[in-house]
C-alpha cells in the first residue's frame, strides 16, 4: 500500500513539473550578469522615460528646463558608473572568502555608497542654485512616482505574460 501511495504521488509530482510553461524561472537561460544589446535598449528606454516623466511632473521654464537637463544628464551617468562598480565588487565576493578579504570588500562597497551619497548630495546642491525648493520638492516626489509606474507597468506585464 505504501509503495502504491508512494508511486501515485511521484507520478503526480512529475505531471505537474513537466506541466508547467517553458518561461519558469528554472528554465530561463543563465545570464550571470552579463546584459544583453536588448536589456541595454530597454534600460535606455526607460532613463529617457524618467527623465521626460519628471521633466513633465516639475512644470519647469525652458531656462530650467535647460540648466536641470544638464546637471540631471550629469548625475545620472554619474550614478551609473558607480551602480556598475558596486555591482561589480557585491559580484566579486564569495561564500568561501576570509574575514579579511570580506572586511576589505565591505570596506569598498561601503566606499562606493559613501560616494553614492556625495553624488546626491552634490545634485540637490546643485538643483537649489538653480530651481525654487518647489520645484525641488517636485522632483523628488515625480522620481518616486516613476519607480511607482515602473513596478505597475512591470508587474502588469509579468500578469499578462501569466495568463
Amino acid at each position: 500500500m505504501k509503495k502504491a501511495i508512494f508511486t501515485l504521488t511521484v507520478m503526480a509530482l512529475s505531471v505537474a513539473m513537466f506541466a508547467q510553461n517553458s518561461t519558469s524561472v528554472a528554465q530561463r537561460p543563465v545570464n550571470h550578469g552579463k546584459r544583453g544589446p536588448h536589456a541595454r535598449e530597454w534600460m535606455a528606454e526607460k532613463n529617457a522615460q524618467r527623465k521626460e516623466y519628471i521633466i513633465g511632473k516639475m512644470d519647469l521654464t525652458e531656462t530650467e528646463k535647460a540648466a536641470f537637463e544638464t546637471i540631471y544628464v550629469e548625475y545620472t551617468a554619474k550614478m551609473e558608473k558607480s551602480k556598475a562598480r558596486l555591482r561589480k565588487l557585491e559580484h566579486q565576493m564569495k561564500d568561501s572568502l576570509s574575514d579579511e578579504q570580506y572586511l576589505k570588500s565591505l570596506d569598498l562597497i561601503n566606499a562606493e555608497k559613501m560616494e553614492q551619497a556625495k553624488a546626491d548630495d552634490e545634485f540637490y546642491n546643485k538643483m537649489k542654485t538653480i530651481l525654487p525648493a518647489r520645484k525641488i520638492y517636485l522632483y523628488y516626489c515625480s522620481d518616486k512616482g516613476f519607480n511607482r509606474f515602473l513596478l505597475k507597468d512591470m508587474n502588469n506585464k509579468v500578469q499578462k505574460k501569466e495568463k
